[in-house]
């Protein structure tokens, strides 16, 4: 084997060890600035928590939409579904308020609660299941959101109904992400949520409702999962829409859509909204 000379080994070591420094500092600037961008998350997820400014929130959500998930840190995603879980309850009086007559002064951030819903699907974590079904109210994001979890998300939308059953929107809300899981992973729901859902939903087809957002919910529901008892009390309330309302206003506007929604479901039209899936 042919030796180097010194020549030419002192050649190489001029070269190579110029490199080596460079793949050092690379390293190095890569660390520092990881290092950089969590602290920077930190200081964001702090200041979300601490902010009672709306604007300053509505802010930092946007910034933090910005964000890829996969380069998040822990903090940061805690904070964001804390700040929703914050937001369910601020939602939940206001909507406690309105039902009582009650004149709201204080603003309405839509935008920045759907935000919040987005971030909190696209992480794609079952604890955060119960602020998502705090936030069904929202309608299709957070709808096809919690139901990508299939069977595991039925308890925490169960509870949301009980725990804010004279909410509409919520319990529209939770009985249209509850018919999705049904459609999907019905042997999956135990026994005893089952008997729990039909009851909750045979509630809402028995009591007359103010709107017809929360029976239709309940008829697309009682289909879907396909109990005779629950079928057949659709079948009458097709023949007798006027029982699952509330007497009022005498409009027979609303009437007249039940029975062509039920009669639509019942040829074998599909339930209403559609199932878009948000994660593969």
């Amino acid at each position: 084997m042919t030796s180097f000379s010194r020549s030419t080994q002192l050649l190489l070591f001029a070269v190579l060890f110029p490199l080596s420094a460079v793949g050092a500092d690379a390293q190095a600037d890569t660390a520092s600035i990881r290092q950089r961008m969590e602290s920077n998350q930190q200081l964001v997820a702090r200041k979300l928590i601490a902010t009672s400014d709306d604007a300053e929130r509505s802010r930092l959500v946007a910034q933090i939409g910005n964000i890829r998930v996969a380069a998040m840190i822990p903090e940061l995603r805690a904070s964001v579904t804390g700040a929703l879980r914050r937001e369910n309850v601020v939602q939940r009086d206001r909507a406690r308020r309105a039902r009582n007559g009650e004149v709201l002064g204080d603003q309405f951030d839509a935008e920045l609660y759907l935000r919040l819903v987005e971030i909190v699907v696209g992480f794609g974590d079952p604890e955060n299941i119960d602020a998502l079904a705090g936030a069904v109210r929202t309608g299709g994001r957070a709808l096809n959101g919690i139901a990508d979890f299939g069977a595991q998300a039925v308890p925490a939308l169960l509870a949301a109904i009980e725990a804010d059953s004279a909410n509409p929107d919520l319990v529209s809300g939770a009985l249209h992400a509850l018919r999705y899981i049904v459609e999907e992973h019905r042997e999956e729901i135990p026994a005893s949520q089952r008997v729990k859902m039909r009851a909750l939903t045979m509630a809402r087809l028995h009591s007359p409702q103010r709107f017809e957002s929360t029976v239709v919910a309940a008829v697309e529901l009682a289909l879907a999962d396909g109990s005779p008892a629950l079928r057949s009390r659709v079948i009458s309330l097709r023949d007798r829409p006027a029982q699952a309302f509330t007497a009022g206003a005498g409009d027979t506007g609303r009437e007249d859509a039940l029975r062509r929604r039920i009669e639509a479901r019942l040829r074998g039209e599909p339930a209403l909204p559609l199932r878009k899936r948000t994660r593969t």
